[in-house]
């Protein structure tokens, strides 16, 4: 090992930050080598911050950063697709909140986030709708009707659940069993 005070220190902190960033090849793997990396060009940065190195340490810094918050919109994304939206909405608040410093990638999760909280929300809410029509005996069909009879109007054929098979999809006319 090198003394504390030796000259080449800030340079085998930066090759050794440099190493470890370098590993990291692809989006989707673990990101404990940009971790690591970010804590040698810190400590590059706070204790040797007027050698050459030190100086380059701030930008390796902020591409780590980059690095890390766009993993994690990566994984948002994932769970976004996978409709996971409470699982979405914690990953981009987790980007908003911690990497400040990283613009557009910040900018980005906080769009993304909003969305994913209302549409979190949307099936939180819809889900007590469900378990409350269970309770009341309300059916599909009556759900569906009662939504369009309140967005146009109860005098609207689609504001009869005979309109409506179980599943709470639109029939056609000739196939309700009455004819109009």
């Amino acid at each position: 090992t090198l003394h504390p005070r030796h000259e080449a220190i800030p340079y085998v902190l930066y090759q050794t930050g440099m190493s470890l960033k370098n590993s990291y090849t692809s989006i989707d793997h673990s990101a404990t080598p940009v971790n690591e990396a970010l804590e040698y060009f810190t400590r590059l940065h706070q204790e040797y911050p007027d050698t050459e190195y030190g100086k380059n340490a701030v930008e390796q810094i902020a591409a780590c950063r980059k690095t890390l918050a766009q993993r994690e919109l990566f994984i948002a994304n994932v769970f976004w697709g996978m409709e996971n939206y409470q699982a979405a909405w914690t990953r981009y608040e987790y980007v908003v909140r911690n990497f400040p410093d990283v613009k557009e990638e910040a900018e980005y999760a906080k769009t993304k986030g909003e969305a994913a909280f209302l549409k979190y929300r949307k099936e939180e809410a819809q889900s007590i709708v469900n378990e409350y029509n269970a309770k009341l005996g309300v059916s599909r069909a009556q759900e569906e009707a009662m939504k369009a009879g309140s967005m146009f109007g109860f005098q609207v054929p689609a504001a009869d659940p005979r309109n409506y098979d179980a599943n709470g999809k639109p029939v056609m006319p000739k196939d309700r069993g009455d004819a109009r």
